[in-house]
């Protein structure tokens, strides 16, 4: 049984091992797509600026050619507009910008930085000569239709940031469902083990029956035993296991054990502890009994033993048993160990004369 119980403990330490490996690789990948959105929440919020600016970019270039053509002179404006271009190139501006690297806003970014040269120039021209004022307000029309590209290509690339954040929000969700499933999983294979143990522990695996231990569990919940309380305390033995194990074999010794655990838990009453102390050794503690209810216990456990005779199916096996038994108003102020201790020299007796009638 200790063997089975390391077994056990061997395998939980097992799956121990491989649930710290799945939560360290679990760890590194929530890791990760934490990293990944908390990248891409920043890049979203980079572009949101870029799309500002661009936006303001192609505002702006019309006010200013609105007040060129008023005879006003924008330079304020376009020191302005030169850093805000600095700022969607290269990020070097203090208007806080992060440039994008995607490649098809870069392009669009390219023409427009070159549209934004080719319009400054217009306007020294047009200063110079206002008959130039169709070629400024033609060039100004492009600018602001490049800006406009350049902004749809910005909103297109923040899209697909929030598509891929929302991968990485469905992936770190998941992630942690499978995360908290395997936990849960892990702390119900914790309980059922625990259960299993216990089992292993406290019942005898060839007889499903308390075993040696439970039975000194049950032993000592009572010591001495008042005169109102009425306990009866049984031993039993089994009379042919020898003979059984010598003439068909030992997996037929086992087979007589459990057959005799059979009919003692069939015959015994509601409520009444029966378990194996060792080899073919039992007992049976009854509780608020009375002596007619241990005469019937009695007579049902031999109505069982014929039961199970008459069986075709008990591959030729005779349960033949020992009992003896001590009632606690027979002995006043007794402990149920001193009542086993007269049950046990009860069965030996009853032992004694099962062989004097085989004999005879």
């Amino acid at each position: 049984m200790e063997d089975i119980t390391n077994i056990e403990r061997l395998k939980a330490r097992q799956k121990r091992v491989k649930l710290l490996v799945f939560m360290g690789v679990s760890l590194i990948l929530t890791m990760f797509l934490f990293s990944m959105m908390m990248i891409t929440i920043h890049k979203i919020q980079g572009t949101g600026r870029v799309i500002n600016y661009t936006g303001l970019v192609r505002g702006a270039s019309q006010r200013l050619i609105k007040k060129e053509f008023t005879g006003i002179r924008g330079d304020a404006d376009i020191a302005r507009l030169d850093e805000i271009m600095g700022g969607l190139t290269h990020g070097e501006s203090t208007y806080n910008i992060t440039p994008i690297t995607n490649e098809y806003y870069r392009k669009k970014l390219e023409v427009l930085v070159t549209g934004w040269e080719a319009l400054k120039r217009n306007i020294l021209i047009y200063r110079e000569n206002p008959m130039t004022e169709p070629l400024l307000y033609e060039k100004s029309e492009l600018f602001f239709t490049h800006a406009d590209q350049a902004v749809d290509a910005a909103e297109s690339y923040s899209e697909n940031l929030a598509s891929r954040l929302l991968t990485y929000e469905i992936l770190l969700i998941l992630m942690l469902s499978i995360i908290l499933a395997v936990l849960c999983l892990q702390i119900i294979g914790e309980i059922k083990l625990n259960k299993k143990l216990n089992i292993i522990a406290y019942i005898d695996l060839n007889t499903g029956l308390p075993n040696r231990r439970s039975c000194e569990h049950e032993l000592s919940k009572g010591e001495i035993l008042g005169e109102k309380e009425a306990v009866c305390c049984f031993m039993f033995d089994l009379n042919n296991l020898k003979e059984v194990n010598d003439t068909l074999g030992h997996s037929y010794g086992d087979l007589l054990i459990s057959s005799f655990a059979t009919i003692l838990r069939r015959a015994a009453p509601k409520g009444m502890f029966v378990g194996r102390i060792a080899g073919d050794e039992f007992m049976g503690i009854l509780r608020n009994t009375t002596e007619e209810e241990i005469n019937a216990f009695a007579e049902a456990l031999k109505a069982e033993q014929i039961a199970l005779k008459n069986n075709p199916t008990n591959y030729a096996i005779s349960v033949s048993y020992a009992m003896g038994y001590a009632y606690s108003k027979e002995y006043q102020n007794s402990s149920l160990r001193k009542l086993l201790d007269v049950a046990d020299m009860e069965m030996y007796k009853d032992k004694k004369r099962c062989k004097e009638t085989k004999k005879a």
